[in-house]
């Protein structure tokens, strides 16, 4: 059985300010390219999210649901939004969960809580 679950998500739009009737901006949604790494430890997972600042990356997590979003401007007032899900099982310990932007590549790290983890049982000579 799968420890995190992908949601998709993928589309391009154009979005306009109703208020100020201002020319739409060009909105690029973007699913960054992911790995996930597994061991008795953790779970890592590594997106690109190539230009994202910390400012412009939030991580959270949501009714056993891991959400990244960053939201990177570009050029001509264009707009790049890399969004990706995924489903949390219950073994991990999210409140230790770490994540860092290094070079535009997040890692985020998901330990499972300990009693999660395998562990060795001593056999006793009876």
């Amino acid at each position: 059985m799968s420890t995190v679950i992908e949601k998709e998500t993928s589309e391009k739009t154009a979005s306009q300010d109703l208020k100020t009737n201002e020319t739409p901006v060009e909105v690029s949604r973007i699913r960054p390219v992911t790995d996930i790494y597994r061991n008795e430890d953790q779970v890592r997972i590594v997106l690109d999210l190539p230009g994202a600042s910390e400012d412009q990356v939030e991580v959270s997590v949501h009714d056993g649901e891991l959400s990244i979003k960053a939201e990177v401007p570009r050029e001509h007032g264009e707009l790049r939004r890399y969004e990706r899900s995924f489903r949390v099982d219950r073994r991990m310990d999210t409140a230790q969960m770490k994540a860092v932007l290094q070079r535009g590549v997040l890692s985020l790290s998901l330990p499972f809580h300990e009693e999660a983890k395998p562990r060795r049982i001593e056999v006793l000579a009876g």
